[in-house]
């Protein structure tokens, strides 16, 4: 009987072993293999111009020392995984982040185009940040929740004036630039990210844009 009982813990201890393997898997290797299929370029000056505006959604400080462009589609994967890792940027260097948000909804996903209308709505109260960070904690329920519920779920606080928006579905101007801007650069996979004059098609490695911060820090 003993002898029974040991051989079950030992059973069960390896089982355990097998589900911490598992989890650190998923949790380290995979997103990596989806950084190692970013792919990274040096831009000219002329398209790093391009893809910087004065107006249209900025997340961070408006005011930051450092600045990066992003292109994005809320109902991207791999750009909710960047919206998570610029959070966290944003708590490493408080106060120094200006990050542009640029619209990119792609053609096969059935609700980014609304999503990227209803954000545009929610901008023009003031509340595109709250909105950006409800569409990507409930992505998988994209085309389940409506518009509305997730914009008072942000906090945008005249909700007719939200729904209004949404039925006139008339982009505001910095949303049609992105989209000219956007097919002007072919930028065609999300998220596609501006630092510096080097662009990452896919998310940058988290390390490589503290880099990014940090040197461009010191430089001021």
């Amino acid at each position: 009987m003993e002898q029974a009982t040991k051989w079950l813990n030992w059973i069960l201890g390896i089982g355990a072993l097998w589900v911490l393997l598992l989890v650190v898997v998923d949790q380290v290797l995979a997103p990596r293999g989806r950084e190692r299929g970013a792919s990274v370029v040096d831009i000219d000056e002329v398209e790093a111009r391009a893809w910087r505006r004065s107006e249209g959604p900025v997340l961070g400080n408006p005011s930051g020392k450092v600045t990066m462009v992003v292109f994005s589609d809320f109902q991207c994967p791999a750009c909710r995984v960047l919206a998570g890792r610029l959070r966290l940027l944003e708590s490493e260097y408080p106060g120094e982040l200006q990050i542009i948000f640029r619209h990119r909804p792609l053609p096969s996903h059935e609700f980014a185009l609304p999503a990227a209308i209803a954000s545009d709505c929610a901008h023009r109260q003031g509340f595109f940040r709250a909105f950006h960070d409800v569409l990507f904690a409930q992505q998988r329920d994209l085309g389940w929740s409506s518009w509305m519920e997730l914009a008072a779920t942000a906090g945008v606080p005249d909700l007719a004036e939200f729904d209004q928006c949404m039925r006139a579905s008339s982009p505001s101007r910095w949303f049609l630039e992105d989209r000219a801007v956007a097919e002007q650069w072919d930028i065609s996979t999300t998220p596609t990210v501006l630092l510096g004059r080097r662009r990452w098609n896919g998310v940058p490695p988290l390390d490589s844009l503290r880099s990014f911060v940090t040197r461009e820090l010191a430089l001021r």
